[in-house]
């Protein structure tokens, strides 16, 4: 059994009668859309099972399977299958839903001589022992962790941590998928150079080799956290390094999941719920979901929904992984960690 998910979504230019694109066949604009996907998101065209394509009027240069002319347009190729239906205007949507479908009753099995993305690739440690990151959790994790802090190809993010946890692993995959530069300088002070973000923990904010980087940093300090934390620490730290100090909340059994944004954050607030990712409150005493939503409780522990979240987790009642963090949120959407709870 798969858990569908909607890793990106791209639209082409919306056209008019006698308009400009008028000269463009719609296979052709479709295959542009294919491209993107496949090139913003570095996927490998040979891992695509399927293209399920919605289309209401499929007649004249829209007939014969509109999807297949334009996965041979694509980069695609003719390796990769396709299937075009109809059901009018809900054509786009039942297409979603029977891709889903078929992820969700275990269809989508990958072929022979291609490597199970679902299955356990990498173990970190977790507190009650280890947890199983596989393709699929990296891969929402990178994609996350890239669109949140909009990385493309001109950023540069430098890394003072390697990659061994929750926190290295996302940055560095994070800022390839989207073809970012990296330096990795978690053995060094960084040469001089400039960067858009500097990857840190929360415990190496006072270090030497931090402040070595002060000036050098144009969007932000990305400082990973794992619970509550106090705001003048983070005050100092964005003055030494003349640069905003953005927190990255997570842990190596849950993955990344509440950010501070570079255009919008609080010095006492941990940040925003990370692409991808759904939080509930949950009960602190037995770690049931309540009833209610974040807007009618006062506090209640973070509750973390995310394909990024690794087996293994701490998961309770509707697949809620529990973190043991008792918080709230306000009107903007900013979450406030209050205090860890027992684990």
């Amino acid at each position: 059994m798969g858990e569908p998910v909607i890793v990106d979504a791209v639209r082409t230019p919306i056209g008019k009668r006698e308009g400009l694109l008028r000269a463009v066949r719609p296979e052709v604009l479709y295959a542009k859309v294919l491209d993107a996907l496949v090139a913003r998101n570095g996927l490998a065209p040979e891992l695509v099972d399927d293209v399920i394509t919605g289309c209401v009027t499929q007649a004249g240069e829209q007939g014969m399977n509109v999807g297949r002319l334009a996965a041979l347009c694509s980069s695609l190729g003719h390796r990769v299958p396709a299937v075009t239906l109809s059901r009018l205007c809900g054509s786009s949507q039942q297409a979603v839903h029977f891709a889903a479908q078929a992820i969700a009753a275990g269809d989508a099995q990958p072929p022979a001589g291609r490597p199970d993305l679902r299955a356990p690739r990498l173990a970190l440690p977790a507190p009650g022992g280890e947890v199983l990151y596989g393709h699929r959790q990296l891969v929402a994790m990178a994609l996350a962790w890239g669109a949140f802090f909009q990385l493309g190809p001109e950023a540069t993010t430098a890394l003072l941590v390697p990659p061994a946890d929750w926190l290295g692993l996302a940055a560095l995959l994070g800022a390839l998928c989207r073809g970012a530069a990296v330096l990795l300088r978690w053995s060094g002070r960084g040469g001089g150079v400039t960067v858009d973000y500097l990857v840190l923990r929360w415990r190496d904010a006072g270090d030497a080799d931090v402040a070595a980087w002060r000036g050098r940093v144009r969007l932000g300090a990305l400082v990973g956290i794992e619970g509550p934390f106090q705001a003048w620490p983070r005050r100092r730290l964005a003055r030494t390094l003349e640069t905003p100090a953005l927190t990255v909340l997570g842990r190596n059994d849950l993955g990344p999941y509440v950010a501070s944004h570079p255009e919008w954050s609080l010095a006492d607030a941990a940040g925003i719920v990370l692409c991808n990712a759904d939080l509930h409150p949950l009960d602190p005493s037995d770690g049931h979901p309540l009833p209610v939503g974040w807007d009618l409780v006062e506090a209640a522990e973070i509750g973390v929904k995310s394909p990024a979240v690794p087996q293994g987790a701490q998961v309770v009642e509707d697949g809620w992984a529990r973190t043991h963090l008792l918080a709230h949120i306000d009107p903007s959407g900013l979450y406030y960690l209050r205090r860890s709870l027992q684990l």
